[in-house]
Parts: structure tokens; C-alpha cells; sequence
């Protein structure tokens, strides 16, 4: 079988998925039965990733919430294999390899 590349993507208007001060609170406002069934499919959806690709910025992000989140996602989405691409950042603690440029 071949590999596959998935991209999850969040994209808004203004290039920015985040609040006016840039707070990751963009979907304080989704109903939670939407929650939820966006939790399944996330779940369902890394249960078969090898490896995460982030950039520097999504990493720094990833690394305030993740590794304490209390959230099914999260015990797939910290152990699943991470590598971090930037020119910047020389250390990634919670990736699986070094920072890459």
C-alpha cells in the first residue's frame, strides 16, 4: 500500500483561525453535538496518521493545550510520531525528532 499525505486545514477569511487577539477560542461558539461528532471523526481520522507535520507556529500552539488536554483526541494525538518544520525553533520537546528547515 502506498502512503498517503492527509492535510487538515482551518483557513478563514482574514487568514487567521483564531479570535481578534489571536486565542485559540474559535469554537467556544459550536453547538456541542457538533463537538462531538467533530471529536469522532478527529479520532477516527488520527487513528490512522503515522506522523504529524506541524510548523513552528502550530507546534508552539500544540504544545500549550495538548499534552494536558483531558480529551479522547489527545491521548492519539500525543503519541502519534511528530515532526516539526522551521527555520527559528531549535528545540521540540514533544516532537519526535528535532526541528527540521
Amino acid at each position: 500500500m502506498s502512503a498517503r499525505v492527509l492535510a487538515q486545514q482551518w483557513v478563514s477569511l482574514d487568514g487567521c483561525a483564531a479570535g481578534p487577539g489571536g486565542e485559540a477560542d474559535l469554537f467556544s461558539a459550536v453547538p456541542a453535538e457538533a463537538d462531538a461528532a467533530s471529536m469522532e471523526h478527529d479520532v477516527r481520522l488520527l487513528s490512522e496518521v503515522a506522523e504529524v507535520l506541524l510548523g513552528r507556529n502550530t507546534y508552539e500552539s500544540f504544545v500549550q493545550f495538548w499534552p494536558t488536554a483531558d480529551l479522547p483526541v489527545a491521548q492519539l494525538g500525543n503519541t502519534t510520531p511528530k515532526t516539526v518544520f522551521s527555520r527559528r525553533l531549535r528545540d521540540a520537546p514533544c516532537a519526535t525528532s528535532s526541528p527540521t528547515s
